[in-house]
């Protein structure tokens, strides 16, 4: 891990790792510009050895006041993604992008630069038509604070959460506050839920589903971050292959799957409470390997789960039968069990409960959203899988299961 000496802005190893560095280290998050490299700094250094110039009053703007705001807060040394990874070694990249959760959450201060929020009136929400001040009840998102850019990013979900410490700079570098302060507002901003801002719950304690949708409508440069970017919300690791697209999520969700017993995983896809059912047609039957289809197992891109953010997951030790029974399902004692999902040649081995319904089979994901009504996949069975050992299904949409939808439905399988 290499940090940055901030009273000279000179970028040290240390080879132990985070945990080694003496007094802690500061972080800093923020959105790319044309920042100094790893090596561009080192060069600099190298430079002013044989001047004599201290080469923080000629490094970039923003690693020059960073590193002067963490020792203005007494903090020896920082760490800033721009200049503290050698990108020029796909190795440590990897090894960067697969620590960097870990790095935000034992930086004693996380530092987040809002270069487009001004001082002065960034809470104070504006009438879009009129560029004035709104009158109350202005929503949230119309003040400079909410518009930020840093709320939209990919990168920045993770370095939001993961930090016990995370202090909000305004374009000046003046203190907005903590996000334990503005929970409630960050709440508001981007959907993650107060318990977390305030550290009185953790993202673990939060479905896979739920998590997931905390991304929905973020953006990235490179397409592979998308899914790179939540490696550490999930507590996986994997190699980083930039030129993989969209691959890099769906190796996201295989490596989840294989650690996980929340199949909330596969709960993206569903429409609001107020618009539940779509039509789908019957007619086309693709296998799931079938990549052309969006009848997939798993989701394209974390877009997909923006209505699955009230998604919980029973785990079986808090199974609640009741909500079955209020549906007019009785599910007994034996089938009671944590679906399970292994990958194979032919796709997805599924061991989950069955619920038949005049013909049609759902398969219960034990998760449920906030009106305690449970998520099940809609299966069909694929006629074209000539090859596999047994009968394939693919799931043709996720939904929201209520009393009227299971009216004389047959037993649980």
């Amino acid at each position: 891990m290499w940090l940055l000496y901030t009273p000279r802005a000179e970028l040290h190893e240390f080879q132990a790792g985070p945990e080694a560095v003496p007094g802690g280290f500061a972080i800093l998050s923020h959105r790319w510009q044309k920042e100094q490299s790893f090596k561009e700094l080192q060069a600099l250094s190298e430079e002013c050895k044989r001047t004599g110039a201290n080469p923080r009053d000629r490094a970039h703007w923003k690693i020059r006041r960073f590193c002067e705001c963490a020792e203005s807060w007494g903090h020896k040394w920082a760490w800033a993604d721009m200049c503290c990874i050698d990108k020029s070694s796909s190795s440590e990249l990897s090894e960067a992008i697969n620590s960097m959760y870990r790095y935000y959450s034992l930086a004693e201060v996380c530092y987040a630069y809002l270069e487009d929020v001004p001082a002065k009136g960034w809470s104070v929400p504006v009438d879009p038509s009129s560029g004035t001040a709104g009158p109350a009840g202005t929503s949230v998102h119309f003040s400079p604070f909410g518009r930020s850019e840093w709320h939209k990013r990919g990168w920045t979900l993770q370095e939001l959460i993961a930090p016990r410490t995370v202090i909000f700079l305004s374009q000046e570098w003046m203190t907005l506050g903590a996000k334990a302060d503005h929970a409630g507002l960050l709440n508001q901003c981007t959907g993650i839920p107060e318990s977390i801002l305030t550290l009185s719950r953790r993202p673990a304690q939060f479905s896979i589903a739920q998590r997931m949708s905390w991304a929905a409508r973020r953006t990235t440069t490179r397409l592979e971050d998308e899914a790179y970017c939540l490696m550490g919300i999930f507590d996986v690791n994997m190699p980083t292959l930039y030129g993989e697209g969209r691959r890099a999520f769906r190796r996201l969700q295989e490596e989840i799957m294989r650690r996980s017993v929340d199949p909330s995983l596969f709960a993206w896809g569903l429409q609001s409470p107020l618009d539940q059912v779509s039509e789908v047609s019957s007619e086309s039957t693709p296998c799931p390997w079938d990549h052309s289809s969006s009848a997939h197992l798993f989701a394209e891109s974390p877009d997909d789960f923006t209505h699955s953010r009230e998604v919980s997951f029973d785990r079986p030790q808090h199974f609640d039968g009741e909500k079955w029974l209020r549906l007019g399902i009785h599910v007994n004692a034996g089938h009671r069990k944590v679906p399970t999902f292994t990958n194979t040649p032919f796709g997805v081995l599924a061991s989950l409960l069955i619920l038949r319904i005049s013909g049609d089979l759902y398969g219960m994901l034990l998760g449920r959203d906030v009106a305690f009504d449970p998520v099940v996949l809609e299966l069909k069975k694929c006629l074209s899988a000539q090859d596999a050992p047994g009968d394939v299904y693919h799931p043709v949409r996720r939904r929201r299961l209520r009393a009227t939808d299971v009216a004389g439905s047959d037993d649980v399988d």
